[in-house]
């Protein structure tokens, strides 16, 4: 697909419509996954020395030690009723119950299963990267973190587990980076955080179906070379490939393309459009290399009622000598091939039949709706009706034992202003609310 979100609810509709099996493969940001809000948590715990919103929000992770529900809210009313801020407030013991308000001996308990790895962890200083991330290995399991992670998928879909093992994957994937980056090299516990951080703020994870006789739809981003026997890319549009990428940063491409002259080797900074551009190459030699036996390429004329001009990439195949057939929806040309199953067979029929209704000439009407149109006619001249033919709506007095019951002769008949405005609004809404009482 060239714009994901665009062709969504479209193709569920298609593939729902005859019955096809089919999975959504994109990539998603890890920004505002649980895990990445653990070790935002855990960085501003140590950064601002322990602030009781940090903590609290540590815990709200549901990842961080395997407290349940009621001990965390428990916990998070002492320390926000006492206004307990910072690590020597947390060391010391709780003491005031409030007239015996708080289970201080629960509250202790919960206390020291909070503090106790986290101690531990900020008391690591600036060491090589392969220890740290082996204190850091240890806090995991001391905070339970794994195991938590554990329970909260035990509970979900088969789908919705892949997707948080590929965020584990990704999780692990930025550790790895940090330790290939910085091996040997000395790192401070603050930096190492900030740096998983943002790691994981920038990741993207994908999922993919572990069921074969699934249709895989994704983006451009993820097209991989042999990926199935069949592929059809859609929407490619000049809007979609190449993709422009946008420059948001304070300097400019030709700005950074300057600065790049006058530095030296090594030093660079990336300029979105030229990186853009070999990514656009890539993806274009990987998708023309993505099927085994055959490969459909198409671009719609219309695209979300306006004219869309098909990719460059498109008419560059053309000009090596590949063959372009154009295509049209014509739900009248239906044939065997139509019916695949019960739902798209019965779909194409009304589509057909929607079709002629909507059609303006006269020889696409069918003879029965010439025969309506005409016996409507001819009866309407005689003063008659058949009620099975469609025609205008007609109004007709309410009977006497109706109005009786709705409007009673011995009660006095009361019109409201908001009543008096319905009516001048929606006469057949005014019958609804204020003559059936509905």
């Amino acid at each position: 697909l060239g714009d994901v979100a665009s062709y969504q609810l479209s193709l569920k509709t298609i593939f729902d419509q005859y019955q096809i099996p089919f999975y959504l493969g994109r990539s998603e940001s890890m920004a505002h996954h649980p895990l990445t809000q653990f070790v935002e948590s855990i960085l501003a715990l140590k950064r601002y020395r322990f602030r009781q919103e940090d903590l609290i929000n540590l815990l709200r992770t549901g990842l961080y030690t395997d407290l349940s529900q009621s001990d965390i809210d428990a916990f998070e009313q002492y320390i926000r009723y006492l206004g307990i801020n910072g690590l020597p407030a947390f060391q010391q013991t709780f003491t005031k119950s409030h007239h015996g308000k708080f289970d201080l001996v629960r509250l202790n308990t919960l206390r020291l299963r909070i503090l106790a790895p986290l101690e531990t962890l900020f008391a690591s200083r600036k060491q090589k990267a392969e220890n740290l991330l082996q204190k850091w290995k240890v806090f995991l399991k001391e905070g339970a973190v794994t195991k938590q992670l554990q329970d909260l998928t035990a509970t979900m879909e088969t789908l919705e587990q892949e997707r948080q093992a590929e965020v584990w994957k990704a999780f692990c994937h930025v550790l790895e980076q940090f330790a290939t980056v910085f091996a040997g090299s000395q790192v401070s516990l603050e930096d190492f955080l900030a740096l998983l951080h943002s790691g994981m703020s920038l990741s993207q994870y994908s999922t993919i179906p572990a069921t074969v006789d699934t249709v895989l739809v994704q983006s451009y981003d993820l097209i991989a070379p042999l990926t199935a026997d069949f592929v059809y890319a859609i929407g490619l549009t000049q809007d979609n490939l190449p993709k422009i990428a946008q420059n948001t940063s304070i300097l400019t491409d030709e700005e950074r393309q300057s600065l790049n002259q006058a530095t030296e080797e090594g030093a660079q900074l990336l300029i979105a459009s030229s990186e853009n551009l070999k990514k656009n190459r890539y993806t274009m030699l990987s998708l023309v290399n993505s099927a085994r036996k055959q490969l459909v390429l198409s671009a719609p004329s219309l695209f979300n009622e306006s004219e869309s001009k098909e990719s460059a990439y498109l008419q560059e195949l053309v000009h090596f000598g590949f063959s372009r057939k154009e295509k049209r929806m014509n739900h009248k040309g239906l044939s065997k091939e139509n019916i695949g199953s019960y739902h798209s067979l019965l779909s194409s029929l009304v589509a057909y039949h929607q079709q002629g209704e909507m059609s303006e000439t006269e020889q696409d009407l069918t003879f029965v709706k010439v025969l309506a149109r005409v016996m409507g006619k001819k009866l309407e001249q005689q003063g008659l009706e058949n009620p099975a033919l469609p025609t205008s709506p007609s109004s007709k007095p309410l009977a006497k034992d109706t109005l009786q019951a709705l409007y009673p002769a011995e009660q006095e008949f009361y019109l409201s202003t908001s009543g008096l405005t319905e009516f001048y609004r929606n006469e057949y809404s005014y019958f609804l609310r204020y003559v059936l009482g509905l």
